[in-house]
């Protein structure tokens, strides 16, 4: 209440109503923090202050493709669950950064999310012994450009062959099968 007074005199008082509103808060809570490319973000966003508005304020795809342009508002409770494609061969991460408001007020603190996306897998095989004589050896070499390629051989048919590999087996990039065939 604010009560003015001249000369002696007292004037009306005047209450005065001030609404003081929270800083917003927010947070984030991601459930897919590496994926496969092809698969879909899965990233939660809430805020408990009233009237809350959380803002993408970035997303930095660094090479990864996706649906996003910020700044996009989203309001308690929302998901970012776009589809990210790595055409690549190595891990890239996208990074996505936020902030919060509510009520005309701002929150200095931004906060970010994470997404490693991984590569689909390729890789090739080189035959230099598509035909041999029987108690020869195969020469079969395993090549991925994927960083941290596994390779796995799943079946061997040996038609009436004699050999000695048995599936599942596993070779990293650069390896050799080789095993003696009899016939």
């Amino acid at each position: 209440t604010i009560l003015p007074t001249a000369n002696g005199c007292s004037g009306v008082a005047i209450p005065v109503t001030i609404t003081v509103n929270p800083a917003p808060t927010f947070s984030i809570s991601n459930s897919a923090p590496v994926i496969c490319t092809g698969s879909q973000a899965n990233i939660s966003l809430n805020t408990p202050t009233l009237n809350g508005i959380i803002t993408l304020t970035n997303v930095n795809y660094n090479g990864v493709s996706g649906t996003l342009t910020a700044p996009v508002n989203y309001t308690d409770g929302q998901q970012i669950t776009e589809v990210l494609t790595n055409a690549t061969n190595a891990p890239i991460t996208v990074v996505y950064t936020f902030s919060v408001a509510a009520n005309g007020c701002t929150n200095p603190t931004i906060q970010q999310a994470s997404v490693v996306v991984n590569p689909a897998p390729a890789m090739s095989i080189v035959n230099t012994t598509t035909e041999i004589c029987s108690n020869s050896p195969v020469s079969i070499t395993l090549n991925s450009p994927t960083s941290g390629a596994i390779i796995t051989l799943t079946g061997v048919t040996y038609n009436g062959v004699i050999g000695t590999l048995t599936a599942p087996k596993t070779y990293t990039t650069g390896s050799i099968i080789s095993e003696t065939l009899l016939n």
